[in-house]
């Protein structure tokens, strides 16, 4: 019993300068782990802010190693102002698909694919790529497309400067880049409350009668619209209606079923007819006649 005791006596000293050593071996590193700590959440502040700073922007993100696709040629291309490549272009914004960039005069808007998104889902970009030629063959004007670049060239010869959010140049050569260019719109719903604010009522009435018009005319053509969001995928260039995001299309035959155009008109201007009973009533009613003369 004795022995066991002494022995239980030897552990439990063993136990507690094992504990003294730890916790001076910790006094020792603490500086240093503190050190770490800082330095890491130093890096880690610094690029959750540079990821801020920049939207997430990297010019990596819009580069490809994707190899042409005769179906994603486009048939024909229209003439296009050589004023389009020959000037800057600031950044303007991002979506699911890709980075927007504004140019000097306002009048052009350049999007690069975001070829960080494609790489994380499979298939994706045969999707959006048909979308993008469904677009430019079928809605061109409903879009406002101007040019369509899918892959990769050699007889474009140009190189674009464009400025990041936080000012940084960058220079690519557009043959290299898969890209589109596109007439620059205001969105629609705040560009109808600026109106409506501002007395032009008129404005508002042609742009509703646009708005209107744009969906029909999809419909009619029997191209289906996974994504038809008036808030955030439709403006006014003017007076005229266009839909921003052309990434969503689908051929799709019934869509062109007269049941199917009143059903998409309503669904699709639910929003803006609350709105305007609210705010304007009298151009709710004008909504209503639009839609039921459709009808």
């Amino acid at each position: 019993m004795e022995k066991i005791q002494r022995k239980d006596a030897g552990e439990k000293m063993i136990y507690s300068a094992s504990l003294r050593l730890c916790a001076f071996a910790l006094n020792l590193l603490n500086p240093l782990i503190s050190k770490i700590l800082v330095i890491f959440a130093l890096f880690l502040g610094i690029e959750r802010f540079c990821y801020y700073a920049t939207d997430g922007f990297a010019e990596v993100k819009i580069h490809s190693s994707l190899n042409p696709n005769p179906a994603w040629e486009p048939s024909s291309y229209p003439s296009l102002d050589p004023a389009v490549f020959n000037q800057p272009y600031y950044y303007l914004g991002k979506g699911a698909q890709c980075f927007a960039f504004l140019s000097a005069d306002g009048r052009y808007v350049i999007k690069f694919f975001r070829h960080d998104h494609f790489a994380k889902k499979r298939g994706k970009v045969f999707r959006d790529f048909a979308s993008y030629k469904i677009a430019f063959e079928a809605l061109r004007e409903e879009t406002g497309l101007l040019y369509l670049h899918l892959n990769k060239t050699k007889n474009l010869g140009k190189s674009l400067t464009f400025f990041d959010k936080i000012g940084v140049v960058h220079r690519v050569p557009l043959d290299e880049m898969e890209f589109l260019v596109q007439q620059k719109a205001d969105l629609a719903l705040p560009t109808l409350r600026q109106w409506l604010a501002a007395g032009e009522v008129e404005k508002v009435k042609a742009g509703i009668g646009s708005l209107v018009e744009l969906i029909r005319s999809r419909c009619e053509k029997g191209i289906f619209d996974k994504d038809p969001d008036l808030r955030t995928n439709f403006g006014f260039a003017g007076t005229r209606a266009m839909q921003l995001d052309a990434g969503r299309f689908r051929w799709d035959p019934a869509q062109k079923d007269p049941d199917t155009v009143r059903n998409e008109l309503r669904r699709m201007t639910q929003g803006l007819q609350q709105w305007l009973e609210e705010d304007c009533p009298e151009l709710s009613i004008y909504l209503e006649q639009l839609l039921v003369s459709g009808a």
